[in-house]
């Protein structure tokens, strides 16, 4: 829950063995391309044992989410 999956775009050739693996269905291979969903992403690492070309590892999650302190705040 801490991680969540990170693709390298430049070292993913679509092979969609990570699609397989997902166990929540949070990889999709689109254009050639894996993409993680990372709102149903659990972080386990299956995705990251089994690609080929080593493609993809784990992240913090905290480096994917917005912080509060990104959208200012309106002011009236």
């Amino acid at each position: 829950m801490f991680f969540v999956a990170y693709v390298n775009k430049n070292r993913c050739v679509g092979c969609k063995t990570c699609e397989r693996y997902c166990p929540t269905g949070a990889i999709k291979v689109i254009r050639g391309k894996a993409i993680v969903n990372w709102m149903i992403c659990i972080g386990c690492g299956l995705c990251v044992r089994s690609c080929p070309q080593q493609a993809i590892r784990l992240v913090p999650r905290y480096m994917l989410t917005p912080f509060p302190w990104y959208f200012p705040r309106r002011t009236r």
